[in-house]
């Protein structure tokens, strides 16, 4: 989906602001890994992000502001069993990135 910028800003608004971290340049994803807010849309970037709907069939669906969140591009539409998965979370100030380890 193509996003507009107010989207795309409403989504990282909707990131999780971590402790020492500019809040306007750093943020986390739902599975806590860092994303970058230039990165948007950067799959080169191991803090690149991308759009992800919470409920993308629910009464909130669409481009609805409470219904955008950013999420590391690895992790979006990452599942398993179901559930989202996180192959990359937060370690300190890195990402580590779980998903080329196969079990």
């Amino acid at each position: 989906m193509n996003w507009q910028e107010q989207q795309i800003q409403s989504a990282w608004e909707n990131g999780e602001v971590a402790d020492k971290a500019n809040p306007s340049k750093w943020r986390k994803d739902a599975c806590g890994a860092w994303i970058a807010r230039e990165h948007y849309d950067d799959p080169r970037s191991c803090f690149g992000w991308v759009i992800e709907e919470v409920d993308p069939n629910g009464a909130q669906a669409g481009a609805n502001p409470i219904n955008l969140r950013p999420c590391q591009w690895k992790n979006f539409g990452f599942r398993k069993d179901g559930k989202q998965a996180c192959p990359v979370i937060a370690n300190g100030g890195l990402n580590l990135d779980f998903s080329t380890i196969h079990g």
